[in-house]
C-alpha cells in the first residue's frame, strides 16, 4: 500500500519516491518494484508487515532503486520527503539530495540498514531499532542512492506512529538546512 510520495530535482532530472507498506504472502520474493516488465527487482517482506521506499524517474518511471525495511511485527512507512540540491550550494553535499522517511514499527529488532535486504535477524550490515511500547516512530535518512545514514525512534508506552515529514532545504531563511519535521499521533495506554 502506497502511503506517501515527494518529488526532487537532480541534475535537471526530476525524480519521484514512494513510501509505503506490504506484507508476506509470497516467498521468496513477492513484489516486483521495477515496472520496465524487462528486468525484476524483487522484494520480499521479512516478517508480517515491511517498509518500503523507492526512487523513480518522474518522466517515465524509470526504475531506480528499492528497499525495504522491517522486523518481525507490523512495520508501515507514512511519510517521505527529499532535501533538494541546489546548484552552486555551499552546504554539505553528503546532505542534498538526501531521503527522510517516517513510520511506525512494532518489532523489537528493526533493521534500517537496507544494504543487503535481507532478514533483520541475521544480515551483518545492521541498524537496529526496538520499541519501547507497542508501536513507536521511526525517523531515518538515506542518500540520494538510498544507502543509510541514520535511524531514530521515538515512543511511549503504546502506540505512537509517524505520518508526515518534512525537511527544510537551501532556500528557506532564517532556519537550519536540513532541520527535520515530524507530524504524527501517540496514545496513551489502556
Amino acid at each position: 500500500v502506497g502511503r506517501g510520495i515527494a518529488i526532487s530535482t537532480e541534475g535537471g532530472v526530476d525524480y519521484v519516491y514512494l513510501i509505503g507498506s506490504f506484507g508476506k504472502v509470497c516467498a521468496p520474493a513477492c513484489v516486483d518494484f521495477d515496472p520496465s516488465g524487462t528486468s525484476a527487482s524483487n522484494l520480499s517482506a521479512v516478517r508480517r508487515n515491511d517498509v518500503f521506499f523507492a526512487k523513480y524517474k518522474a518522466t517515465d518511471g524509470a526504475y531506480q532503486w528499492a528497499h525495504r525495511i522491517g522486523g518481525t511485527g507490523h512495520d508501515y512507512g507514512f511519510g517521505i520527503a527529499v532535501l533538494d540540491p541546489v546548484p552552486g550550494d555551499l552546504l554539505d553535499p553528503g546532505q542534498l539530495g538526501s531521503v527522510y522517511i517516517t513510520g511506525g514499527f512494532a518489532s523489537a529488532n528493526v533493521d534500517f540498514d537496507p544494504s543487503d535486504d535481507g532478514d533483520p535477524l541475521t544480515s551483518s550490515d545492521q541498524a537496529l531499532l526496538s520499541q519501547t511500547g507497542r508501536n513507536d516512530v521511526f525517523f531515518a535518512r538515506y542518500n540520494t542512492n538510498g544507502e543509510y545514514q541514520w535511524a531514530h525512534s521515538i515512543g511511549g508506552n503504546y502506540f505512537d506512529v509517524g505520518s508526515e515529514i518534512a525537511v527544510l532545504g537551501p532556500l528557506d531563511p532564517g532556519q537550519l538546512v536540513g532541520s527535520v519535521y515530524i507530524t504524527g499521533q501517540f496514545r496513551r495506554g489502556p
